[in-house]
């Protein structure tokens, strides 16, 4: 049972898409923020279902990345089956009321009978699916851009399969674990691995399951090791996310409370901050201290000073300068008008300073807090808000004007090391960040597979082979229009209608055309080339020609002087494609056809040189072939038969001798189908330090 559907190249190999920008992070509709909760009935009993606003916001992203009508997410629809066919229902639903792309597999059977109360809207229907697919002991997983539908075995073995030669073959580890606790180890470790390992805990056999990439195989290991190290002698481990602040900012004044609070060394929390994740990996001896550390993390994100700084951003596909020069035209614009606003306000809301803070950046030493109090007239929240506001007064962080720090953004190409320096508040930096991993993407490709033959045109096909494949129920048109446009003259662009004849495809159409005529394949290329840049194809011959010709005379001496060039004819095809959103490709197109004969005068290096071109633009979708024809030629060929022997006597030879002429009439054709191909360092540190936490914890 084949559930990839996708389709092949030549090569055997799958057409995946890959360059094409990811816009769900940068895009997100503000509706879907809150929670969606509706009541319906399901298998004739009554059932709530709640949707959690982060569930809406990854079905948003899955209905883009499987190609889903452009729906606004507020958009409702209210949905009523009554012991309806499984298959019928997944088609309504994914395919009909959201156009979303989907592969259900043959073995899918089952009823469902499902109504909902009120309208729910389309953000939410992925999640439906999934609830009414699992009743029936079935899995929908997005791979590879499109909606699989089967038994959990077949999309496991089918999402691994998608997986091999990516970026490497994805291992499979067995990891044996003598205390800890699994869940948590790998509760915690999933928010930090890298993308696309996974980690599976199995407390029947005391042993995690790793799936990961090679080459991210030791340090994965090792960071797991060291997790249940920590976790082993009774630590608490756990990822705190934050929204605004820089973890390396919370971090150092965590770490300075804590150091300053008066507790054991051991009693100290180890606190890492990470900069890809957005959060804080915090290990505590006990509960108390976790919970302090959860409240003053909380405490500092939402209020915390954003001062700017100097960070650096990567580059993998995109040329430093030219990013650069976009950024700084859309960030430095709003933040001009956003400063003037928030310079304002400040001025009208920030206390005055008896100490003179320098410059706003300067931070006092880290400040003696005494530990939380647990006293019958204060309550630990209160106490740890207390601490919360000290902690800030002391790094001189004033609350009323902790959000209105707004300085100017500036960002600046190194294109030695191909990267962004940006200087900007971290919120500001995240932002951007965002947008360049969004357009860093690697440039898309077309595969271009071209056929040029050439057809003797004959009785059968005296008004070309248009018009004979018209005649024969074969539509040709000249783009997706729903009319055709093109008039069917010399030099004409068509693009053949697969769907109009059936899956009708180049080869086939060779054939009908040899039943008829002779056909000659003149060339027939396959090439890859870069969305955006040209390939060229020649087939043919170089000439000379005379450009220019000085003549001098020196002491009754002519020197002729001549610059010759040469000049290609033959078959000359240039494509340029351009790769749009929806997957379809323009090409334009540049064919010549062209030969050279001698002049009258038998200059050799002025030769006369007859030409037939087509400079041209079309759209057409991935994987249709287009027809360029129309380019007719009537040729005139000598021939000569005699008497062999005599005919070759000099003087008498010709007495021997028959001479004729033969009228040959032929069409150029082009066919061209073009197919879009689009498809760790920190873990160590952090391995380093949770190990040398350890040490010091059993110390």
């Amino acid at each position: 049972m084949d559930l990839s559907g996708s389709p092949r190249l030549a090569t055997g190999s799958a057409d995946t898409e890959t360059g094409g920008l990811d816009l769900s992070r940068i895009n997100q509709d503000d509706a879907v923020t809150t929670a969606v909760g509706f009541a319906a009935v399901l298998e004739n009993e009554p059932a709530t279902f709640s949707i959690s606003p982060r569930e809406l916001k990854q079905n948003m992203a899955e209905l883009y990345n499987v190609n889903a009508a452009d729906n606004e997410s507020v958009e409702t629809a209210k949905i009523s089956f009554q012991d309806a066919d499984l298959k019928y229902v997944v088609k309504q639903l994914l395919g009909g009321l959201l156009s979303a792309n989907y592969i259900i597999a043959d073995d899918v059977k089952g009823t469902v009978s499902f109504t909902t109360e009120t309208p729910v809207p389309y953000s939410a229907m992925p999640s439906i699916v999934r609830s009414i697919l699992a009743r029936s002991g079935y899995v929908l997983k997005v791979i590879d851009g499109v909606y699989q539908i089967g038994s959990p075995q077949a999309i496991a073995e089918l999402e691994l399969n998608a997986a091999v030669g990516t970026s490497g073959d994805y291992e499979t580890r067995v990891i044996k674990i003598k205390g800890g606790n699994l869940n948590e180890i790998a509760a915690v470790a999933a928010q930090i691995l890298p993308a696309g390992a996974t980690v599976t805990p199995v407390p029947s056999s005391d042993s995690l399951i790793l799936k990961l990439n090679p080459v991210d195989e030791k340090p994965v290991m090792d960071l797991l090791l060291a997790l249940v190290d920590n976790t082993r002698g009774g630590d608490i481990v756990a990822v705190l996310p934050l929204r605004e602040s820089p973890p390396e900012t919370v971090a150092a004044s965590l770490s300075a409370y804590f150091s300053q609070s008066g507790q054991s060394a051991q009693d100290v929390p180890l606190i890492i901050p990470l900069e890809e994740q957005q959060a804080l990996l915090i290990v505590a001896q006990n509960e108390y201290t976790m919970g302090n550390a959860r409240t003053l993390v909380e405490g500092l994100d939402k209020d915390n000073r954003d001062l700017p700084s100097v960070r650096i951003i990567a580059l993998k596909n995109l040329p430093a300068n030219e990013i650069a020069d976009q950024l700084n035209k859309i960030f430095a614009a709003n933040n001009g008008a956003a400063n003037s606003t928030s310079n304002d306000t400040q001025a009208e809301t920030t206390p005055s300073n008896d100490e003179g803070v320098e410059g706003g950046d300067s931070v006092t030493a880290p400040p003696t807090i005494r530990d939380v109090p647990t006293t019958d007239n204060v309550s630990p929240t209160a106490a740890r808000f207390e601490a919360i506001q000290e902690l800030k007064a002391r790094m001189n962080i004033p609350v009323e004007t902790a959000r209105q720090v707004s300085e100017g953004i500036s960002i600046v190409p190194d294109p030695r090391n191909n990267a962004l320096l940006v200087f900007a508040t971290f919120r500001q930096f995240k932002r951007i960040r965002e947008v360049v991993q969004t357009l860093d993407v690697p440039l898309a490709q077309v595969v271009i597979e071209a056929t040029i033959v050439e057809v003797t045109l004959n009785d059968n096909l005296k008004y070309g082979v248009q018009a004979f494949l018209s005649g024969h129920g074969l539509s040709l048109r000249s783009s997706s229009l729903p009319e055709p446009t093109d008039t069917g003259e010399a030099g004409g662009v068509a693009a053949l209608d697969i769907q109009a004849v059936g899956g009708m495809t180049a080869s086939l159409v060779l054939e009908a055309l040899q039943t008829v005529t002779d056909v000659k394949i003149i060339s027939s290329p396959y090439l890859t080339v870069l969305d955006g840049r040209a390939a060229r194809l020649s087939v043919g011959d170089q000439i000379p020609f005379l450009v220019q010709q000085t003549s001098a005379d020196q002491t009754g001496t002519t020197t002729t002087t001549n610059q010759i060039d040469v000049r290609d004819v033959g078959i000359i095809l240039e494509v340029t494609p351009s790769i749009r959103a929806d997957n379809s490709v323009l090409l334009k197109v540049q064919q010549e056809v062209s030969s050279a004969q001698a002049s009258g005068s038998g200059e050799t290096l002025t030769p006369t040189i007859s030409q037939r071109a087509i400079n041209s633009e079309v759209v057409v979708q991935s994987g249709r072939p287009v027809l360029l024809g129309g380019l007719i030629q009537d040729r005139s060929e000598k021939t000569m038969s005699g008497v062999p022997g005599l005919s070759k006597i000099p003087v008498i030879g010709k007495m021997f001798q028959q001479t004729g002429s033969v009228q040959a009439r032929t069409e150029l054709l082009v066919m061209i189908t073009p197919r879009v191909v689009r498809r760790s360092l920190q873990l160590d540190s952090i391995t380093q330090e949770l190990r040398a936490h350890s040490i010091i914890s059993k110390n």
